[in-house]
């Protein structure tokens, strides 16, 4: 029997949460872990994508996706509804340098999510290139110290640096 370890509540985000891998492989995992109590009270899903689209209309996707993916017993109004509150939907371009996303806490005072964007990162990258790996990891680190300063990291940062001898 599988063992389930109990955790805080969290914001999970999902970047292209509105798309196919999205709709037909992540919700209904996550709609399950829900209906199996596995995911806290006020844990949240946002799900961010490129595409301008409202909350009633993604919810209206998602919720379509999981009637055609999940069997009869699973799928239920009242599950819905359950999973559905935990769901919001922001557009955006992730890409987009310096990008600012307002993402609403249910009734309180909004986060504001920022992007350091690929053109940043590219360009550290191209000043860096011909430097040890060491030093790349070290310096893609501390820009994003820099550029995050304000904020506690929210999770681990993990930097990968291969190079491509042709």
């Amino acid at each position: 029997m599988a063992k389930f370890i109990p955790v805080d509540i969290f914001d999970l985000v999902i970047f292209g949460g509105a798309g196919d891998l999205a709709l037909r492989k992540l919700m209904p995992a996550l709609y399950h872990r829900d209906l199996d109590g596995q995911l806290p009270a006020g844990s949240r899903i946002i799900s961010v994508g490129r595409r301008p689209m409202g909350r009633d209309d993604f919810l209206q996707k998602v919720g379509g996706s999981l009637k055609e993916r999940l069997c009869a017993t699973e799928y239920s109004a009242e599950l819905w509804e359950s999973f559905s509150r935990r769901l919001q939907y922001v557009a955006t371009d992730a890409m987009a340098q310096d990008r600012k996303v307002r993402v609403r806490a249910t009734g309180k005072v909004s986060r504001v999510l920022k992007f350091a964007g690929i053109d940043r990162l590219v360009e550290l990258a191209r000043t860096l290139r011909e430097r040890p790996a060491r030093e790349i990891v070290e310096g893609v680190l501390a820009d994003v110290e820099r550029f995050s300063a304000e904020a506690p990291p929210q999770d681990d940062r993990t930097v990968l640096v291969l190079r491509y001898p042709g």
